[in-house]
């Protein structure tokens, strides 16, 4: 992979902010990745691969020299993530315990990755219009996702975001796959104006039966063929169409839709 540099308290205890050891990588290009075990603030020019245990804070810098990379980081321990420098970062996966991400002068920012990120509470992601790909699998204290807009979303997982109630993907005209599934205290999920869907997936979810009707509904406006929905065990009881959702549920059928109902349709 390239250079090695590990740092140690030693090596860095006499530059401090705010009482956290700083830890530098001045000269562009020398150390591609990097390994902090120890509470630090890190700031770094251009690594492609980090690894961090142990830190609370840390802060990357950027001199546009990002632009087409994948940005890996492995932040085990980190706490609070500002990457509001990386102005051309486009991919980026974190495994992590973050509690706050900020990544909303991230505007090239395409995929993220943050699954297993089991302290993070909210994600405002509306800033980052280009953004694709969104998998928060296993974000088990995830509250609130802001992601409705973004029409450049195709792909998004909420799987086993156990503590989110509510999604609003509306206007994510982009959007092909959503699964939702495991999400067992999600009772509202607005998928309006996603006329691009093909696989939607809330297995587990509790949605009432107009809920249920506006998703169907919503599949039936749009033209997509041979798409499927698994709305099984939504945890409700028993799923009774309205007369709209029951035509709907025919339209969809006729377009060679997979459909999966408790009990089925």
């Amino acid at each position: 992979m390239g250079t090695k540099m590990i740092v140690n308290e030693l090596q860095t205890s006499a530059i401090t902010v705010n009482g956290y050891p700083v830890v530098t990588q001045a000269t562009a290009g020398l150390v591609p990745w990097c390994v902090a075990a120890h509470p630090a603030i890190m700031h770094m020019p251009n690594p492609t691969y980090v690894v961090a245990t142990g830190m609370d804070v840390m802060f990357l810098t950027d001199h546009s020299v990002l632009a087409g990379f994948s940005f890996d980081l492995n932040l085990s321990g980190v706490k609070y993530f500002n990457a509001r420098w990386l102005t051309s970062l486009t991919d980026l996966t974190l495994s992590t315990s973050l509690t706050t991400l900020d990544l909303s002068a991230n505007k090239l920012l395409t995929t993220l990755n943050v699954s297993g990120s089991i302290g993070l509470t909210t994600l405002d992601l509306s800033a980052n219009t280009l953004l694709t790909t969104l998998d928060t699998t296993d974000c088990t204290s995830l509250t609130t996702l802001g992601v409705s807009g973004l029409t450049a979303l195709a792909s998004l997982s909420t799987y086993s975001c156990t503590s989110l109630t509510a999604l609003d993907v509306s206007g994510c005209t982009a959007l092909a796959s959503l699964d939702t599934t495991g999400c067992t205290k999600m009772t509202t999920l607005d998928v309006s104006g996603c006329t691009s869907l093909i696989v939607l997936d809330t297995f587990g979810c509790k949605f009432p039966n107009t809920k249920i009707d506006a998703i169907v509904i919503t599949l039936a406006a749009g033209s997509v063929s041979s798409g499927t929905l698994n709305a099984n065990d939504q945890a409700i009881g028993t799923y009774n169409p309205s007369v709209a959702a029951a035509a709907a549920i025919v339209t969809l059928t006729g377009r060679s839709w997979s459909m999966t109902f408790d009990p089925p349709a």
